[in-house]
């Protein structure tokens, strides 16, 4: 596979289709798609396992840790359908709790719908991610490391 093309409007294009998906009533459908599918462990090593360990951008070996490599969104215009409610998750590196979609439960029960999910994102290295959106630092608006 070739390198991802760059993707360097990427907020604005995450920001347009969510907007549309708040005036469809489908946010919650899109944010675990767009956002919170991202944390689930079982998404994470299912891509890397589909992808032999390689990174999608430059073919080499992802890293070992977890919180080198990111999972990076070819389209962000699609919706978790899987009607089960989020499931609570306990973040390990901190004490909050947030809601992740239930992915695990849809890759065994649902696999034509993870797979609709899955199609829409590689795993690609973390310096790599930042190659595709053209930026130097991986951090969000308020200066949180993104992984």
């Amino acid at each position: 596979m070739n390198k991802i093309q760059s993707f360097p409007n990427a907020q604005q294009v995450k920001s347009d289709i969510k907007d549309k998906y708040t005036t469809s009533d489908k946010l919650e459908e899109w944010e675990n798609f767009a956002i919170k599918m991202i944390k689930v462990y079982e998404v994470r090593e299912h891509k890397r396992e589909e992808q032999e360990r390689k990174c999608l951008h430059c073919q080499e070996d992802l890293h070992p840790d977890n919180r080198s490599n990111s999972l990076h969104h070819l389209d962000y215009d699609h919706i978790c359908k899987n009607k089960d409610r989020p499931h609570k998750y306990r973040v390990k590196e901190k004490n909050d709790d947030i809601e992740i979609p239930p992915c695990k439960s849809c890759k065994e029960e649902s696999p034509k719908l993870f797979n609709q999910c899955m199609d829409k994102i590689v795993y690609v290295h973390q310096e790599c991610h930042n190659v595709i959106h053209e930026i130097e630092e991986p951090v969000d608006k308020d200066g949180n490391l993104i992984f």
